[in-house]
């Protein structure tokens, strides 16, 4: 049996987790507007979708423990999409400096999931998130593989 200060944490975990997949979810779409590349486009809409599922996912998790889910991402993520903006706009590969981003982004997200994992005491609960971080493991072995592709052929 999970303590009141266990499920205290539970509760700010998935919700640290659901603000780090919504940044996921916001900067993937945000940069299929922007790329131009039509298979970049599917790339980034099939990892905005994933996180769409994993979203939904955390969001039961948070209310089978009667918390209230955050709905929106952190202000890192937000600056992060801004400041890829600017060196998109400001470079002759707006789509690889899109790849780059999201490679740097996915490597914070599997650092703070990471953290996440580690202060939880519920196995069930820490095996499900192990689920997403492969998810988002994946989400960024692609992306710095596109990169270095991206790079050998147009650097």
């Amino acid at each position: 049996m999970l303590t009141k200060d266990e499920k205290k944490t539970e509760l700010k975990v998935l919700n640290q987790v659901l603000a780090v997949c919504e940044d996921g979810k916001s900067f993937y779409q945000h940069a299929a507007r922007e790329v131009d590349s039509a298979s970049l486009r599917r790339v980034f809409l099939e990892q905005a979708q994933a996180r769409r599922e994993a979203i939904q996912e955390l969001t039961e998790e948070v209310q089978h423990r009667e918390g209230s889910p955050v709905d929106n991402g952190t202000v890192s993520g937000t600056l992060q999409q801004w400041y890829t903006d600017i060196r998109a706009s400001l470079s002759d590969s707006q789509d690889y400096q899109f790849i780059v981003a999201l490679e740097e982004a996915e490597t914070r997200s599997l650092n703070e999931l990471k953290q996440a994992v580690r202060s939880l005491h519920n196995p069930r609960l820490a095996s499900k998130l192990g689920s997403h971080l492969a998810t988002i493991q994946l989400a960024h072995d692609r992306m710095k593989s596109i990169k270095d592709d991206m790079k050998r052929t147009h650097h």
